[in-house]
């Protein structure tokens, strides 16, 4: 019985945690994703390296952007962005 419990934790805890993710997104395990994320107002980026070399992270779906927010959003609401004027304060 003690062993049985004991191969049940063991087993929980080498399980992978599933990182929650915000609306649009995705997790990736190979973080070097979010480098080819596209951001409102790129060009589509085309990432073809798939070697891991950061760890896992939220990653907007195919189709979407991301914003100055952060939020993954559609092309539609990146142009919303892209009219905006951003003003930013000195810190005081």
């Amino acid at each position: 019985m003690v062993f049985q419990i004991c191969l049940l934790l063991v087993s929980q805890c080498n399980g992978r945690t599933v990182k929650k993710c915000g609306k649009n997104e995705r997790y990736d395990d190979c973080g070097n994703a979010k480098d080819c994320e596209t951001k409102c107002g790129e060009e589509e980026k085309v990432c073809r390296s798939r070697e891991c070399t950061s760890p896992g992270a939220c990653v907007c779906e195919q189709g979407f952007y991301r914003d100055p927010a952060g939020d993954c959003v559609t092309d539609e609401e990146c142009d919303e962005w892209n009219n905006m004027e951003i003003i930013t304060m000195p810190k005081q």
